[in-house]
């Protein structure tokens, strides 16, 4: 569990999440906590990445400040819901809906209606992937929950793949040290034995 200062902005994260439904803004964060610095907040955000908070890494039709400064700590907000779950979720009118509705609106949602889903890599969760705002502006329906999951198995797919060709490469890059290491071994062997060999020469002929 983060300490201190990343403390403060973990329970701050977690805190304006679970009021709004949604992360906030850097700025917000150095805000409420006095912190002059947005890049000072990043560092701490970064830090608390590996203790459980979600960040946008792609996204369509969201503005780009929103989608480098948003964060969300897992099982918070919808998003934190379904990672922390591992179960697609679907929500055809978020003012009704039982968990999430009684939280106040993104403002850069235009409908109530959304889907989040799950990324899994070899059966854990590694991220999540979120729908709104349908462009013909009606809810979101099991078929279309369907589709967005099956799409989510490709994209785990490719994940997989990433991470399976990130862990070769960084065998070959080790292998590659590992032979270096070996031939700078071998060449300091042969001087040896040369400058061995022309020792014993040079006590056979005195």
């Amino acid at each position: 569990m983060p300490t201190d200062r990343p403390r403060q902005v973990y329970d701050f994260v977690r805190a304006y999440t679970a009021r709004h439904g949604y992360a906030p803004k850097l700025r917000e964060i150095a805000g409420h906590l006095g912190i002059r610095s947005r890049g000072v907040v990043h560092r701490y955000l970064r830090a608390l990445e590996a203790e459980g908070l979600l960040r946008i890494v792609h996204a369509k039709g969201l503005d780009s400040k929103i989608q480098h400064q948003a964060v969300c700590p897992v099982g918070e907000g919808i998003a934190g819901w379904v990672a922390q779950a591992g179960e697609p979720l679907l929500i055809r009118d978020l003012a009704q809906d039982p968990t999430f509705g009684k939280r106040e609106r993104n403002p850069r949602y235009r409908t109530n209606s959304l889907m989040s889903v799950p990324l899994k890599v070899n059966g854990k969760t590694v991220g999540v992937m979120n729908a709104n705002n349908k462009v013909a502006g009606e809810a979101f329906d099991e078929y279309d929950l369907a589709l967005f999951t099956t799409f989510s198995c490709i994209v785990s797919l490719g994940l997989a793949t990433a991470q399976l060709f990130e862990q070769l490469a960084a065998s070959v890059d080790e292998l590659a040290v590992t032979n270096a290491r070996l031939a700078r071994t071998n060449a300091e062997l042969e001087t040896r034995v040369r400058e061995l060999q022309a020792l014993k020469g040079k006590g056979s002929t005195s």
